[in-house]
């Protein structure tokens, strides 16, 4: 879905679907020294930018788990108590956007509405489960590495009591998308699902979970902060807070002309609402969200002048689990 993959580019709402990220810098064609006499580390040529290879970067990485406030007594340990069988989990969002033309704000369009959603299997092991996704067809996923998961491919992912989720493993690793359909599971689970503190908590509790993760093949950081509302029966009402931050990279997109170039310049993404989540799965049996994304971008084609892309999208996301 958009509102979740945006950052990827520069964009998905300007020329494609972006694979990787990397930092540039500008040297000499024959290789030699850059301006200040630095070295340029080896890298491909295009005219006069060096594009620097992405170093391997393990990701997604969390930062940190910290608990705010343990809320009021009387107070426990929350755990998901896994089930086994299929469930379907969607994730639907209707957007509004505008973007920013000559120093002034487009009235906003309302953009198609999209949907997206797994299947999930659980299986259950001794001190973890397995889950074993598989990606629903729906509106506005049919491209880029989605279309890797509904083709029948699936992916199996280890999750702790806690909801802390593991590497996804796809069926087919060496498929020409694995890894970005790797890093499209987490992306998306992580956006929706709610972990749990290690510690015992109370209504009122609060706690937030710091995690630098890939979307759209580019690096961003999510802060997540979440409270406990109330615990009713099988069931947690919590109110959550997701923001996403992307700080200047550049990306290559495919689909340019030789020697183009794509930079995010700043992406911001916030997601917040209340949810209900069962207890046995993260992510929530309902959901009302607000959610809001800017992007701020810039392509630069071969004898074109330097295009500005600055877009904000508003509007409702609704997450079920049946």
């Amino acid at each position: 879905m958009r509102w979740r993959g945006r950052v990827g580019a520069v964009a998905v709402a300007a020329v494609a679907a972006c694979q990787g990220s990397s930092r540039t810098s500008t040297g000499r064609r024959d290789g030699g020294v850059a301006p200040g006499d630095a070295a340029v580390p080896e890298g491909r040529i295009e005219g006069d930018v060096i594009t620097l290879p992405a170093p391997p970067i393990e990701l997604p990485r969390q930062e940190s788990f910290r608990v705010l406030a343990p809320g009021a007594a009387p107070r426990r340990a929350l755990r998901y108590a896994w089930k086994p069988g299929e469930r379907e989990v969607t994730a639907a969002a209707r957007i509004r956007s505008r973007q920013l033309v000559d120093g002034r704000w487009s009235e906003p369009v309302a953009a198609p509405a999209e949907q997206v959603g797994f299947a999930v299997s659980t299986v259950i092991g001794a001190d973890h489960a397995t889950l074993v996704l598989r990606g629903l067809p729906g509106a506005g996923n049919e491209d880029g590495p989605w279309r890797t998961l509904v083709a029948g491919q699936d992916a199996r992912v280890s999750i702790t009591a806690r909801g802390q989720l593991g590497a996804p493993a796809l069926a087919d690793p060496g498929s020409p998308r694995a890894a970005a359909a790797a890093d499209e599971i987490t992306q998306r689970w992580l956006a929706a699902a709610v972990p749990l503190p290690d510690e015992p908590v109370g209504k009122g509790a609060r706690w937030r979970v710091v995690t630098v993760l890939r979307s759209g093949g580019t690096v961003v950081k999510q802060t997540a902060e979440y409270t406990l509302v109330a615990a009713r029966g099988t069931a947690w009402v919590i109110d959550a807070l997701v923001r996403r931050v992307g700080e200047t990279q550049t990306v290559v997109p495919d689909g340019l002309p030789r020697g183009s170039a794509a930079e995010l310049v700043a992406f911001f993404r916030e997601v917040k609402g209340r949810v209900t989540v069962g207890r046995d799965l993260p992510w929530p049996r309902a959901g009302a969200l607000k959610a809001e994304v800017r992007v701020h971008a810039r392509i630069a084609i071969p004898g074109r002048p330097v295009a500005e892309h600055i877009t904000e999208d508003i509007g409702d996301v609704t997450l079920t689990a049946k």
